[in-house]
């Protein structure tokens, strides 16, 4: 469709990979982020000129990880943390003025962050 308006895309909570006891011992902020998905984020994403936030850690997101973050003025909040994704980084961001929480861990990314970023 056409989503040229959405400022924010959350993918948590849909999917509990530890059932029974085990999940429920757990607070519900340590059982949130763990979805299964798959496939990287399309760059209709992340071209959407009024994204603010997007929130996806432990998705289960893979392959290489976008380069174009198109006019990002508006964003504010990136967490592809715990993903599967790969490539370089240098640069990608350094037109996001407005960023001010960026986690991209435990992924298998090469580059530096610019220096410019104001995170």
């Amino acid at each position: 469709g056409n989503c040229v308006k959405m400022s924010i895309l959350v993918l948590s909570s849909l999917f509990d990979p530890l059932h029974g006891e085990v999940s429920s011992g757990l607070s519900r902020s340590a059982r949130d982020d763990y979805n299964f998905f798959q496939g990287s984020i399309p760059v209709e994403i992340t071209v959407l000129p009024e994204l603010k936030i997007i929130w996806a850690p432990n998705a289960n997101l893979e392959g290489k990880f976008p380069s174009n973050w198109g006019c990002c003025d508006s964003l504010e909040m990136v967490n592809l943390a715990q993903n599967s994704f790969t490539g370089e980084i240098s640069g990608v961001f350094g037109e996001c003025k407005n960023l001010h929480f960026l986690n991209l861990s435990s992924n298998r990314l090469t580059g530096k962050l610019g220096e410019k970023l104001p995170i």
